[in-house]
């Protein structure tokens, strides 16, 4: 049987052809897409684990800011005001809602307020700067 097939010709049908040629366009998609789905995971990885560590310290924060007592009140609200703007902001496609920059800087002027001064009579929300 051997010596019969060494002497016939190989000759590659239409639909063997056609085989061979979807193997390759197969193995080449495969090859381009492998990477560009590993890299979409690992940026939608990234950016989920800093959606998270920012929503933990928003969480530490209002919650060291109620350990003060009643005088934060008026700081955690502006907290979530300030919240608010930037989930508007991020939901939107990263247009900035109007005011937004204002309730930062209104949220950073109450928290200022609202802290008590500690020994030296420096506001620890307001750092001595070294001249």
């Amino acid at each position: 049987m051997a010596a019969a097939q060494l002497g016939k010709p190989s000759g590659l049908g239409f639909g063997d052809v056609i085989r061979l040629v979807m193997g390759l366009i197969g193995t080449m998609s495969a090859l381009i897409l492998g990477p560009l789905i590993a890299s979409a995971d690992s940026s939608y990885k990234a950016q989920k684990n800093e959606l998270q560590t920012l929503s933990a310290n928003i969480v530490l924060v209002d919650r060291l800011l109620a350990s003060y007592g009643a005088d934060t009140k008026k700081a955690r609200e502006e907290l979530r005001s300030a919240i608010r703007g930037g989930q508007e902001r991020i939901w939107s496609g990263g247009r900035t809602a109007a005011g937004e920059y204002e309730r930062r800087c209104q949220f950073h002027r109450t928290l200022a307020e609202s802290l008590p001064e500690d020994r030296d009579g420096q506001n620890p929300a307001e750092p001595e700067v070294a001249v």
